[in-house]
């Protein structure tokens, strides 16, 4: 058993799960385009438009139910919460309209462009390894995975509560179609920012191991032209991941800090319910904290990976180079100088691990914060998550 899972190959099985996960959100309504063999991104209308029509009606029926429930709710921490969460969801169903009505070009150029690029940065280095990343991407993915599978089942304990008709079923399908609507634009940034991390660490590790010797080394002038050649072209592709990731915030920043909003809203319901009304002894609650937590740890560390990778570039000395690659090496550090790589959400703060304490901390208040709450008020309230 051990020998086949030595065997077993961790960038194939990333690709595999990757594979999955885009069927996944297919299904879901938030992709619409498929992927052929050769590798080309299309688009694909009937898909877009299914979509589009199921989310409406998806919409319209949380909207229906969701907002006379928070009207009625007269606790007013819970119905401040609950807002929350009901516009959040509701925000982030348009936005996915929007990117499939508006900017449905603009992601299918992404997607192609995306694709090109790593299949050049894989040609270009030493390292070629069929799949996408090693062991410490599969985890980041594997657990990812895992808040997915999560997203579908949470309310299964809660079934039983309920009286199963087809008004149940609906309404339970439409809450967790848009759920898994809104915390979709997290995992998309998870799974991109694994990507740059990974290209910027092929590129690290060749220019690192193959390029770096030679500038050192170089006498004949015709191996000069070559490694100019070899040189320009590794360069050029850390200017066009940093140009990709630009394009990549411009779309899907905003909705990110949507989510972010909308994990924390949840879990300072979830706190609240767990303590207030249950008194520390649901299980099925707890894990539901933790699971948010997790997914915000996954998208930090992903960031943050990719932030040290594009920096470790930094660390080099260009200047013991061979002076006919000065020009080069000098215009890449002014490249380097000038800009930054970082997931910055309308200028207010990063997502980095700064901000994963920041949150857990502000987490931690919360539940001192309705833990007083509770025992000056005894158990009051009314149970509406």
């Amino acid at each position: 058993m051990l020998r086949v899972l030595r065997q077993i190959s961790v960038a194939k099985v990333n690709a595999q799960v990757l594979r999955g996960i885009t069927k996944y959100s297919q299904c879901m309504g938030v992709i619409f385009f498929r992927l052929k063999e050769n590798k080309i991104c299309t688009k694909t209308n009937w898909l877009k438009c299914l979509s589009v029509i199921h989310r409406l009606m998806n919409l319209c029926v949380f909207a229906s139910t969701y907002a006379p429930y928070i009207v009625n709710d007269r606790v007013s921490i819970t119905k401040l919460l609950h807002g929350i969460r009901f516009l959040v969801g509701v925000f982030s169903s348009l936005w996915i309209i929007k990117l499939q009505i508006f900017n449905d070009m603009d992601i299918i150029k992404f997607v192609q462009r995306f694709i090109e690029l790593f299949g050049n940065v894989k040609s270009a280095c030493i390292r070629r390894r069929i799949g996408f990343g090693g062991k410490k991407e599969c985890c980041l993915i594997l657990l990812n995975v895992c808040g997915m599978i999560h997203e579908i089942v949470y309310r299964l304990p809660m079934i039983r509560k309920f009286v199963l008709t087809y008004g149940t079923f609906a309404y339970l399908w439409c809450n967790t179609y848009i759920i898994v609507g809104t915390n979709m634009f997290l995992h998309i940034n998870l799974l991109a920012y694994i990507s740059f991390g990974i290209m910027f660490a092929e590129l690290n590790y060749y220019f690192n191991t193959e390029l770096m010797p030679q500038l050192y080394q170089l006498q004949a002038s015709s191996d000069r032209k070559k490694l100019r050649r070899k040189l320009k072209k590794c360069l050029d592709l850390y200017g066009e991941i940093f140009r990709l990731k630009t394009s990549f915030d411009e779309l899907f920043l905003i909705p990110l800090f949507f989510a972010i909003i909308y994990k924390t809203s949840v879990s300072c319901l979830v706190a609240y319910s767990l303590v207030i009304h249950l008194k520390f002894r649901s299980i099925w609650l707890s894990i539901m904290i933790v699971k948010h937590i997790l997914d915000l740890l996954l998208l930090t560390s992903s960031i943050q990976n990719a932030m040290a990778e594009f920096s470790m570039i930094r660390w080099i000395n260009f200047e013991a180079s061979h002076e006919d690659f000065q020009d080069l090496l000098d215009s890449f550090s002014a490249f380097l100088s000038l800009q930054q790589f970082r997931a910055r959400i309308l200028g207010l703060f990063d997502v980095s691990n700064k901000f994963f304490i920041l949150y857990v901390y502000g987490l931690l208040c919360w539940l001192v914060f309705i833990m007083q709450y509770a025992e000056h008020l005894g158990n009051t309230g009314k149970y509406g998550f």
